[in-house]
């Protein structure tokens, strides 16, 4: 079961690299110990491979989400659902989701699930360009806040291993979750016409819920917030759930014709 689900674009996959090795290692550091599984990531060379069963299972029983917010990010229809499905399962709120910005991305373009984080800035500025960079490892700022960030998730797995943590029964150092089956997203893309299992079946209806979960959260908090642009956001994060809730249900549909 890993601590800490990497959540990143391919076109991003040379700098998470180098990133991911040494958050694991000053993360062990600051929890104490070193764990084999402390953090996963698709390691995949494919940036349009679709979701596989193995990452719908890390993801389900993951205690932290750690994504790299950038261009590619955003544009990535999986890095999207990763977010999406983790959000629902923990609570946008919960403090289990860390925002690593390796780009400037407007507030507004900003997925409403990672609003109430601050965020990590691993970007710089030039002053007379005005254009950004992401920080090289090499950078004077780099160091001190990947401390930071591995020091904040050392305390918030910490957090998670307590016995009064509602994720941990009877004080045990791995949280009881509600693992998400293996997931279909990608089925009605790359293939309908196949032979589906009962298997893929039940992935399809669990997603299903819990997009349905998402849009009733999405749909309750816009109703209570008066920020204009947080609306903005969450109409669009509504409308693109609800896509996805559509394109799933049309998939369902599509394999019980079959049968």
């Amino acid at each position: 079961m890993p601590d800490l689900f990497l959540s990143y674009a391919h076109v991003d996959k040379h700098w998470v690299d180098t990133f991911a090795a040494l958050l694991e290692q000053r993360v062990n550091q600051y929890v104490g110990r070193a764990k084999p599984d402390r953090l996963w990531k698709d390691n995949r060379f494919s940036g349009n491979a679709a979701i596989s069963p193995e990452i719908d299972a890390q993801l389900a029983q993951a205690r932290c989400l750690v994504s790299i917010l950038s261009p590619g990010y955003l544009a990535s229809e999986w890095c999207m659902y990763e977010l999406a499905t983790f959000s629902a399962r923990v609570g946008a709120n919960s403090g289990r989701i860390f925002c690593i910005e390796l780009d400037h991305i407007p507030l507004e373009n900003k997925p409403a699930a990672f609003t109430p984080t601050l965020g990590y800035r691993y970007w710089w500025q030039d002053a007379q360009s005005k254009r950004t960079y992401p920080l090289a490892a090499n950078h004077p700022d780099y160091e001190i806040r990947l401390i930071d960030l591995a020091k904040d998730i050392a305390a918030t797995l910490q957090r998670e291993n307590s016995p009064q943590s509602p994720f941990c029964k009877g004080g045990g150092e791995e949280p009881v979750v509600n693992a998400v089956p293996p997931s279909s997203a990608s089925f009605g893309k790359r293939g309908v016409g196949g032979d589906f299992s009962a298997q893929k079946l039940a992935a399809l209806e669990s997603r299903r819920a819990l997009l349905h979960e998402l849009l009733t959260r999405q749909r309750e908090e816009l109703d209570l917030t008066d920020d204009p642009k947080r609306q903005m956001r969450l109409e669009r994060d509504i409308k693109a759930a609800q896509a996805s809730a559509d394109q799933v249900e049309a998939e369902i549909t599509a394999i019980l014709a079959t049968t």
